[in-house]
């Protein structure tokens, strides 16, 4: 048996040894590395590099060249003379430019047009990086959650094994009741079952932040700092009015926010293709130049050449309805840009300022908690000296052990509840990281 117990301490070591060391910002750095999406929104943002370029050269001439080569049928007998074996062979060259000189400034407008485009991809890229890395640090946090409840689920469960004994004792010697005897046994049950819950529960959401990373290998966490976090929200207890500080953050969010940005390039684009509907009016004028070589071998080797040079115009008369309804539909679709725009901006300002007040909230939780918690722990340690000492009944010593778990679940949630405020105001801003938002809060604060 003792060999047993060895040979899977030693299985429980090796795989601790090769478990990946897994910091929040390692985790992060390999979710860029293998996100499928993300890399999938790189090449949609390579591909509008390429078509943009592609639709500024329409600007540009069009050159062509050909060549053809054909020959005829041997000639009949004339005259007497026999021709049979002579063949013409006629060879042909011809080489043309053309430049659109003016066509409603569809090919410039296009152009630019493409231009936001790739602006519009380069933010798609943006927020599914954002989205992406928001995600791993909520899940990176859920799972640290889940992992201080399961420790403080093994230490609850240790409590109620350690009651249990003390209970069993107590009732061989007649100084409680078997109800409370069996009160202590069911606690310690209760408590067993919680625990597994809460394993199989981090052990889902460990995987999830396996797949969402990429790597499919053991991982160990890095813990946090809660003494460190604790002293880091207090600083955030001293804010009181926060219309200032929302009101910068909203104008770095108008910048930054990836969401917004796309809205505000969409509508741009609106207006360009108003623009051209307009020109579906107007006339277009194109510039050709063109070539030709012709030389037909034959006893008479027939050659010549010609150049011409072509300005071509053209004017639009029908459908004049179907382009009228055109630039109707493109005045609307303005519109719906413009409502649209004031619309995230309005859900920009509100997303930021609940995030913001969030954060506070959360700071000030962390506060409450901390200070429950102490009280807690001071009275359940001498309820536990008080029920050793038969002062106290065991339905008193259980209802202060669960006000004692409680309280420590409870702050340990504070915890992450304010890791996870500074992460969503992070994404409502529309940054990679919290530096700029935290200076902004401060320097808000000293100010006043």
């Amino acid at each position: 048996m003792k060999q047993l117990a060895l040979f899977l301490t030693l299985i429980l070591i090796t795989f601790n040894i090769f478990a990946l060391e897994l910091s929040i910002e390692k985790a992060k750095e390999l979710a860029l590395q293998n996100n499928n999406s993300l890399l999938s929104a790189r090449e949609a943002f390579n591909i509008s590099t390429i078509s943009k370029k592609r639709a500024y050269l329409n600007l540009i001439p069009s050159g062509n060249l050909s060549g053809n080569v054909s020959s005829s049928e041997p000639k009949p007998m004339m005259m007497g003379v026999d021709s049979s074996d002579l063949e013409d062979v006629n060879i042909s060259v011809n080489a043309s430019l053309s430049q659109p000189i003016f066509n409603g400034g569809k090919i410039w407008l296009g152009a630019k047009i493409q231009t936001d485009t790739e602006k519009i991809t380069e933010n798609q890229f943006k927020q599914t990086k954002i989205s992406l890395l928001n995600e791993i640090e909520s899940k990176y946090f859920q799972c640290l959650k889940l992992a201080s409840q399961k420790e403080n689920a093994e230490l609850d469960l240790k409590a109620s094994q350690k009651q249990s004994k003390i209970s069993k004792l107590k009732f061989e010697n007649n100084l409680i009741s078997k109800a409370d005897y069996l009160k202590s046994q069911t606690a310690e049950s209760n408590k067993n079952i919680a625990l597994i819950q809460l394993q199989n529960a981090y052990n889902i959401s460990i995987l999830d932040l396996q797949n969402s990373i990429g790597i499919f290998q053991d991982i160990n966490l890095q813990k946090i700092n809660s003494a460190k976090i604790t002293i880091e929200a207090k600083k955030y207890l001293s804010i009181i009015s926060n219309d200032k500080i929302s009101n910068e953050l909203l104008k770095i969010g108008i910048e930054e926010n990836p969401t917004y940005r796309i809205s505000k390039i969409s509508q741009n684009i609106n207006k360009k293709s108003l623009l051209m509907s307009y020109g579906n009016f107007l006339p277009t004028l194109n510039l050709s130049y063109s070539k030709n070589w012709n030389e037909t071998i034959d006893p008479d080797n027939n050659y010549d050449e010609s150049s011409t040079i072509a300005l071509s115009t053209s004017f639009p008369i029908f459908p004049i309805i179907d382009n009228v309804l055109g630039v109707s539909e493109k005045k609307h679709n303005l519109k719906k840009s413009e409502y649209e725009l004031k619309s995230m901006e309005s859900n920009l300002n509100l997303g930021i300022k609940s995030a913001l007040q969030n954060l506070i909230l959360s700071a000030q939780t962390i506060k409450s908690t901390k200070l429950s918690k102490d009280l807690a722990t001071e009275t359940y340690k001498q309820m536990e000296e008080r029920y050793k000492n038969n002062l106290v009944s065991l339905t008193d010593l259980m209802d202060t052990q669960v006000m004692y778990f409680n309280s420590l679940n409870q702050h340990s949630n504070s915890i992450y509840s304010f890791l996870e405020a500074k992460n969503n105001l992070k994404f409502q801003v529309g940054l990679e990281n919290f530096n700029k938002i935290e200076n902004i809060i401060f320097n808000k604060r000293e100010k006043k």
